[in-house]
């Protein structure tokens, strides 16, 4: 069995292999946080564009409950589709803001990982301390790979059309000549969330 000095240097270099990171031994917990900083950096930057998006993404949705409650028709029925899809795309960002969320708490127990591994060093801890440490620094970046993997799996997703279906002309000149309700009307579960959005803004 190596040196504690020995021991120390071979856990840095798995978890800078892990980084992607080839540095003397001497720089490698300063980059390894360093690269954890930037990965704070973009993963906040990302949460910021996600707010502005869903904000975007919520106004269009009131927009379109004004424009859908005074169209009738086909119209009607159109823009209560955009809006199920406005929704739909909100949610779907739920998943990369609790992604993100997680991200940033992982990087941050990450990095106070390091720190407890360079006061490690410093205090000549046993090896068997170091090790403990090191798996949980190992266990924090895997979680971190996942994470990051989750998000991209989620920027990849698109809408599905729903299939089409057989037309009821009666049913749909009605609707055209606004007597009667549209039949795809908004669903009970959205126009909830419009009226909390309107509410809100108010």
């Amino acid at each position: 069995m190596g040196s504690l000095r020995d021991r120390l240097g071979a856990i840095l270099s798995k978890l800078a292999q892990w980084l992607g990171l080839k540095p003397s031994e001497q720089r490698r917990f300063d980059l390894m946080d360093r690269k954890l900083a930037v990965s704070r950096a973009k993963n906040r930057d990302r949460l910021e564009c996600l707010k502005d998006t869903i904000r975007e993404l919520e106004s269009q949705a009131l927009r379109k409950k004004r424009e859908y409650e005074q169209s009738r028709g086909d119209t009607q029925r159109i823009i209560g589709c955009e809006i199920e899809r406005l929704f739909r795309e909100l949610d779907r960002f739920r998943g990369q803001e609790t992604i993100l969320g997680a991200n940033l708490d992982r990087i941050s127990a990450a990095r106070v990982k390091i720190q407890e591994l360079v006061a490690a060093r410093d205090q000549g801890l046993e090896e068997d301390e170091l090790d403990d440490l090191a798996l949980e620094l190992q266990g924090l970046f895997e979680e971190l790979k996942v994470a990051d993997r989750a998000t991209a799996e989620l920027e990849k997703v698109a809408y599905q059309p729903p299939q089409t279906q057989a037309v009821d002309r009666e049913q749909r000149m009605a609707e055209v000549a606004g007597e009667t309700e549209t039949v795809a009307g908004l669903s009970s579960e959205t126009e909830r969330r419009l009226d909390q959005l309107e509410a809100d803004e108010a």
